[in-house]
């Protein structure tokens, strides 16, 4: 799954993110979506049905990534009882105005 995803804060700020790839070893319920997005931190989100150890690289230039570890946690629908997990990993130290690419590994 690839595409441009892209914050109202973000355009504002002048920072936009890519996604780069999200490898379908896992299916997601809720693509990448971008929130929390400041100066110089954003934070990308997606839910899987499934438990899975996840991790955000990200590149101001496509060619030096830096890799950060997504936490989960398990959401239960309280009428059907089904099970989701919401991942996150925090962006920092971005630069206002600099296209950002990231990948969901």
């Amino acid at each position: 799954m690839a595409g441009e995803v892209t914050h109202p804060r973000a355009a504002a700020l002048g920072l936009w993110l890519y996604a780069l790839a999200l490898l379908p070893a896992f299916a997601t319920s809720h693509s990448p979506y971008l929130q929390n997005v400041g100066g110089d931190r954003a934070t990308v989100v997606w839910v899987t049905r499934e438990p899975v150890a996840a991790v955000v690289e990200y590149s101001a230039d496509g060619k030096q990534w830096r890799a950060v570890p997504a936490t989960s946690r398990a959401l239960v629908n309280r009428v059907t009882g089904e099970v989701r997990h919401q991942h996150q990993a925090e962006l920092s130290g971005l630069s206002p105005g600099v296209v950002y690419h990231y990948r969901v590994l």
